[in-house]
């Protein structure tokens, strides 16, 4: 690629970002707002400004005021009346809010409960976006987690959701909420798996991707696999041989799957074609 090409290029995706820019941000100035006097002095209610707030689902679009909410009492038409509301020049970014963001919360489900429970107290100070442990107020017990939490598949299966949805999780957990299950002891002793996985697991590692919600290198492969054959193997000299085939066969025609973890034996992996033509 010709360096006059790679300039074309920078300055296409330079200008397409500088129109996305101004259409984004032409009409969102960075904005100053007194919560307090809204709240307290004018005694609005928080749906006067976020309409249809308590309707929204997981998935919907942020609820924030634009200039057809704030004209409902404010001439935003007068020019002399910018200042009130925008701070910097006219098309300044926001500080906050850029674009269409989605919320990964169900204010439908928390109708009973009074926004400054959860957004700290508007009434004196700027807006509060609650961290986890707001939510943990209420969400420690079992009863309050998600209906999907409950099924009985949860525990196995939540690792590759997490995988597929972290942006979800972390609404309410953080690294530390895997970690009470998934380090030290607590591995072993929560472990999905069951006993004969030692013998089987292979199998899954070439037809199944879950392995990688939790195992993310190869470094937990080698801490069993560092040797030239896997650590279940005996290769003592009764271990196979042209006689009788050893104690190989036995293991083969008691849990077959062991050997396709690791041998390909349709294909004729050449371990076992030394001996089976």
């Amino acid at each position: 690629m010709t360096r006059q090409r790679i300039l074309r290029i920078v300055l296409l995706i330079t200008g397409l970002m500088t129109l996305a820019w101004f259409a984004v941000g032409a009409n969102n100035a960075g904005i100053t707002f007194d919560h307090p006097f809204h709240v307290t002095d004018a005694e609005m209610a928080c749906e006067g400004c976020h309409v249809g707030i308590m309707d929204t689902q997981i998935g919907d679009r942020v609820v924030m005021p634009d200039h057809s909410v704030c004209e409902m009492c404010h001439d935003v038409e007068d020019d002399g009346e910018c200042a009130t509301c925008h701070e910097g020049e006219a098309v300044a970014m926001p500080a906050r809010f850029i674009g269409d963001q989605y919320t990964n919360y169900s204010h439908s489900s928390h109708q009973e409960f009074n926004c400054d429970e959860c957004h700290g107290s508007v009434a004196t100070s700027d807006p509060v976006f609650p961290e986890s442990e707001t939510c943990l107020t209420c969400h420690e017990h079992l009863e309050a987690t998600p209906n999907t939490h409950r099924l009985a598949s949860w525990h196995s299966d939540h690792g590759m959701d997490a995988m597929m949805s972290e942006s979800e999780c972390a609404v309410c957990h953080t690294q530390s909420s895997c970690d009470e299950c998934h380090q030290g002891e607590n591995v072993l002793a929560n472990a999905p798996h069951p006993p004969e996985w030692r013998f089987s697991h292979g199998l899954e590692t070439m037809y199944g991707q879950e392995c990688l919600t939790c195992h993310e290198t190869r470094d937990e492969c080698i801490t069993c696999h560092r040797a030239v054959v896997p650590t279940p193997h005996d290769l003592g000299p009764n271990f196979a041989n042209t006689v009788n085939g050893g104690a190989h066969v036995d293991e083969a025609k008691g849990f077959i799957l062991a050997c396709l973890s690791c041998h390909d034996i349709e294909n004729d992996d050449p371990t076992c074609a030394r001996c089976h033509d």
